[in-house]
């Protein structure tokens, strides 16, 4: 269960590919809970493996500390990677308005904090053999939605 410090250099969108789609009735600290259960007992993660998520309202989750590298159910190397994940499976859901708006201010948000480039905004499967972040949010960063609303917030 190592900390293992890194410097970001890329933004990186997942979802957590739970079976089934985040509910509104669900809370999503119970989720991220079962998620640090899983993560320890499964993987031997010390913790949750995205830096932060989001829920359906679009509220923000800290979860591991982005000082330290985040993990991977895949075989790309997320050092250096801010890894932002939205609670839920978005191949089977939608993702809401209030959710775009606080991806792209969590992006805006460490691009600016890490001195980045929009160029380093990017999908789990821009780095593995993966569907994740899920087509329904793929789409918003391969049409280019996600990096304008993302400009947007840094002018």
């Amino acid at each position: 269960r190592l900390r293992i410090p890194h410097a970001i250099t890329h933004v990186t969108l997942h979802h957590t590919g739970s079976p089934q789609p985040l509910r509104p009735q669900e809370n999503p600290v119970d989720k991220l809970r079962g998620l640090q259960s899983w993560g320890a007992a499964e993987r031997n993660w010390w913790d949750v493996p995205y830096h932060f998520l989001l829920d359906l309202d679009g509220r923000i989750f800290e979860g591991r500390d982005w000082r330290y590298m985040g993990e991977t159910n895949t075989t790309y190397d997320p050092a250096g990677h801010f890894l932002i994940s939205v609670i839920g499976n978005y191949d089977l859901q939608e993702p809401t308005p209030s959710q775009l708006a606080a991806i792209a201010d969590m992006m805006a948000w460490a691009l600016t904090k890490f001195d980045l480039s929009l160029e380093k905004i990017g999908g789990h499967y821009h780095y593995a053999d993966t569907g994740c972040p899920g087509r329904h949010l793929r789409k918003y960063l391969e049409d280019g939605t996600l990096r304008r609303m993302v400009a947007d917030r840094l002018k």
